[in-house]
Formats: C-alpha cells, sequence, structure tokens
C-alpha cells in the first residue's frame, strides 16, 4: 500500500499544471544535454563546443541510452519517476534484508526500512545520480557481510567486484567507502587465510571497469577526475572550510535529530562490536566514519557549499546506525516492544502519507524559459555560471558554463588565472552574458565566477556597466543578458 501511494505520489508531475522541468534540479539537466549531445553524434559537450567529462558516468549512461530513443520530455519525466521508485523500493528491500540479518523483529525493521526508504526518498526527487548510489551502497553492505557468498568462487567474486565498480560510477567519491570496506575486510585475518588466486581475480576483474573509465577520461579529456569535481577543488591550500558542512543544517533541530543517531552509533560503537562479527564490525564502521570522511575531504579541498544530493552517505549512514541500536541487548529490546515498534510504525507511515514530489525552484525555471525565448530571436555564443544547467538546456545556442562545471581542464586553467572575466569570455567568441543576482541593479553588475565559491578559490571578475539587453525578475530574483559587443 505504501508503494502503490508513492507511484501515485510520482504522477503528480503529470496531472500538475506546473512544468515539468520545476520537479528535478537544475544540476540534472546538465546531464540531460550532455546526454542528447551524445546519443545525437555530437560528443561528450553540454555546449557544442567543448568536450567535457563533467558528470558521473553511470547516471549519464542511462540518460545517454533514453535519449538514443526519444527526447520527449514527458517521458524523460516518467524514467525519472521510475528510477526514483525502483531506488525507493530497492533502498526498502536492501535495509529490510539487512534488519533481517541482524535477527530484529520482523515489525521493527519494517518501520525502520520504512524510514529509511522515506529519507532517502527526499534526495531521490532531486533527479541526481545519487538515486542509483544509496541503493548501490546497500547492495554493496549486504555481499560484504556475506563472505560465505562472494568466497565461494570466481564467479560470485567478480559479482562482488562488479557491484563495487557500479558503485563507484554511479558517485565517484563514493570510491572513499569502497576503499574503506576493502581495507577493512583485507584486515580481517580470517578473511586473507580464505582468499584464492580465483578470488582476486574475479575482484580485480569486477572492478576493471572503474580503470577503464580513468583510462578513457586520460585519453578522451586528459585529466582522470571529472572537471565538475575538479572545478570545485581548487582551493589554494589546505585549510579546512566550513562551506561544505553547512548543508547538514545541524542547527535545526529537524536536520539535527536526524543526523544524530550517526555520531551516536560511533559513540556506542565499543560497546555494540561485541555483539557484532568481526566483518560487521568492519563493514558498519566503514559506512559510519564515510561521511566524516567524506566531508572533511571537501573541506580541505573545497569551499563551494554542498547540496542535498551530496548527503548520500547519511542515509546509508542511517541504516547502519539503526542496525547498530538493533545489536544492543537493552536498546533491541526496546525497540521491539510492541507498544514502540508501533509507535515507530505509524510515525514512519505518518511521514509517507504526507510526503508529495515537491516543486524546486520554479523561479529559476520561469527564469530560463524567458531566457530561451530571448535567445530564440537572439543568436550567438552565450556564457552564464550559476543556474544554468536548465537554461543550457532550453537554449539552442551553445553556452559557455563559466564556473567550469562543464567545460574542460585548459579552461579551469584560465580560471585560475585570474584573468580579467571579460578577456576569457572573448577567447570563447562569447556575445550574450548572463548575470543573476538577489537584488535589483543599482549602476554597474559585478561579476563574480564561481559566484559560489569560497574567498580561497580563484574567481574571474569584472563589471558590466553598460545597459543590458534583457532583464527577468521572477520571485526577487534577477536575470539580466548584456550583449558584449555593445
Amino acid at each position: 500500500m505504501v508503494f502503490l501511494l508513492l507511484l501515485v505520489r510520482l504522477s503528480k508531475p503529470f496531472r500538475s499544471t506546473a512544468s515539468w522541468m520545476e520537479y528535478v534540479q537544475d544540476d540534472f539537466y546538465y546531464y540531460l544535454k550532455v546526454a542528447q549531445n551524445i546519443a545525437h553524434g555530437n560528443g561528450s559537450t553540454f555546449n557544442g563546443i567543448v568536450p567535457t567529462n563533467g558528470y558521473h558516468p553511470l547516471w549519464e549512461a542511462l540518460f545517454v541510452c533514453v535519449s538514443l530513443f526519444t527526447s520527449r520530455p514527458h517521458a524523460i519525466l516518467a524514467v525519472q519517476a521510475s528510477m526514483i521508485f525502483l531506488a525507493t523500493l530497492a533502498t526498502f528491500l536492501l535495509s529490510l534484508r539487512l534488519f533481517r540479518m541482524q535477527k530484529v523483529r520482523p515489525l521493527t525493521g519494517l518501520a525502520f526500512s520504512l524510514w529509511v526508504a522515506l529519507y532517502s526518498l527526499r534526495i531521490f526527487v532531486q533527479g541526481m545520480e545519487v538515486t542509483l548510489t544509496v541503493p548501490l551502497i546497500l547492495g554493496l553492505v549486504l555481499v560484504a557481510l556475506r563472505t560465505e557468498y562472494w568466497l565461494r568462487g570466481f564467479l560470485q567474486s567478480l559479482s562482488f567486484g562488479l557491484l563495487a565498480a557500479a558503485t563507484v560510477l554511479s558517485r565517484l567519491d563514493s570510491s572513499i567507502l569502497v576503499a574503506l570496506l576493502g581495507a577493512g575486510l583485507l584486515s580481517q585475518a580470517e578473511i586473507r587465510n580464505r582468499l584464492r588466486p580465483a578470488h582476486i581475480a574475479g575482484v580485480t576483474l569486477g572492478l576493471m571497469p572503474v580503470l577503464l573509465y580513468f583510462i578513457s577520461n586520460e585519453h578522451q579529456f586528459h585529466t582522470l577526475l571529472p572537471v565538475s569535481g575538479m572545478a570545485k577543488q581548487l582551493k589554494l591550500g589546505l585549510s579546512p572550510s566550513l562551506a561544505p558542512w553547512r548543508i547538514m543544517n545541524l542547527n535545526r533541530p529537524g536536520y539535527f535529530l536526524v543526523f544524530l543517531p550517526i555520531p551516536l552509533a560511533l559513540a556506542v560503537f565499543p560497546w555494540a562490536a561485541r555483539y557484532l562479527s568481526r566483518v560487521q564490525r568492519v563493514v558498519y564502521g566503514a559506512v559510519l566514519i564515510f561521511p566524516f570522511i567524506y566531508f572533511s575531504i571537501l573541506s580541505l579541498r573545497s569551499d563551494w557549499p554542498s547540496w542535498g544530493w551530496y548527503l548520500y552517505s547519511l542515509r546509508t549512514g542511517e541504516c547502519v546506525s539503526l542496525l547498530l541500536f538493533c545489536s544492543l541487548p537493552p536498546l533491541r529490546k526496546f525497540f521491539q516492544r510492541t507498544t514502540v515498534t508501533c509507535a515507530l510504525l505509524l510515525l514512519f507511515l505518518a511521514g509517507w502519507a504526507i510526503w508529495k514530489w515537491p516543486v524546486q525552484t520554479p523561479e529559476l525555471y520561469a527564469a530560463s524559459m524567458d531566457l530561451a525565448k530571448f535567445a530564440s530571436t537572439h543568436h550567438g555564443i552565450y556564457a552564464m555560471g550559476d543556474r544554468s544547467g536548465s537554461a543550457g538546456y532550453l537554449i539552442a545556442d551553445p553556452l559557455i558554463q563559466t564556473e567550469g562545471l562543464m567545460m574542460d581542464r585548459a579552461y579551469l586553467d584560465q580560471l585560475r588565472s585570474g584573468r580579467p572575466l571579460k578577456e576569457i569570455l572573448n577567447r570563447y567568441h562569447v556575445r550574450y552574458y548572463i548575470g543573476s543576482s538577489q537584488a535589483p541593479l543599482d549602476g554597474c553588475f559585478q561579476a563574480i565566477e564561481p559566484s559560489q565559491a569560497g574567498p580561497a578559490s580563484p574567481h574571474l571578475t569584472d563589471r558590466f556597466c553598460g545597459k543590458p539587453v534583457a532583464a527577468f525578475v521572477h520571485d526577487g530574483r534577477y536575470t539580466y543578458v548584456y550583449d558584449l559587443t555593445d
């Protein structure tokens, strides 16, 4: 019944008067535009000019396959809705399986699994690659715990390696978790003693897609990592930045209470460990410390803010936290009391009942529609930084992504140079520059690219003092278009 209700809720955009584009995040359209260019034979490019690898490959490959058959907006949204549904269902079933392995009372496991699925659904609806990553990580945890399976023979080890590779290719920074899991499993003498050449060969062969991805990156784009990640990690020095951490909103009670189980689970880990097998200790421990290692690395390498889908590590961490609590006899007994279980079940069912697929930043898509209408009569090369996903998707003319997310290594070198923005735009023969602000124009427009980056990152700056050839305002957000030939 819960998942039938979810199907009904996911059909909302098809019955709504709102644009289909308002139901996913702006960054999804970077994926979609590149996918359509690849499918139509124009290469891996966002703007038709600069080859780019600014995406996570598995999610990109999915929409390349879709784009080979259709470019119809509602068909694309139907694929998104299907992926959200399947990912939520898989997250629920995999969580339920993990609770059963922990020998948790079925009704208690059902309640907790519904919560993990609902908590994950909140980021799945953003339309980003973590829709694949969360269920893949849970599947990887499940297989890692079943050593009797993946140490059975070559084919089983191969499937384990392929699952790890799929996890990494769905979201490349999940390689940190895969490395933690690998190191933890190999630290166990029991596992090392059971390893045979066939097992090592199977896992190694299964991981080959990751190696092939890096090789193809170096060959085609002259960089191992996606340029979108590199663009956000140009910060000078290694002094920690708080910007990536702020997405957790720990000053808000609701966010803090959802985050709290993970540090609590780490705090009680030494006591819970005595009730866990050695493999459970290393697997659960890896998943629990992964969010902190991940955001610590981000804070050292970047002073960009994080976005909602960056919190995918908290979803899997939440599941493992609940598993850990259920391994402690006093907490296990408490959670499995009928009154507590029923209360949790009713609470989580209420969450499902009130959930709706939210409209996301409608003013951004309204501005993008205005820009597309303007571009239909004003042709030339455009340039835009923040909020350019949907605009770049809708505008038929090329658009230079001035943050560097959809550019290449050469552009990042120019970004580091600190030259005037207009000089860089001139190199790409840009005619129209698009800027936005949260206040009306008062004199010259001060452009800072990338605008989201913090003070420790390099920026391209310039002033646009002429009258904009177009100006749009939606919900207090101002968008200006400047003709650089004026």
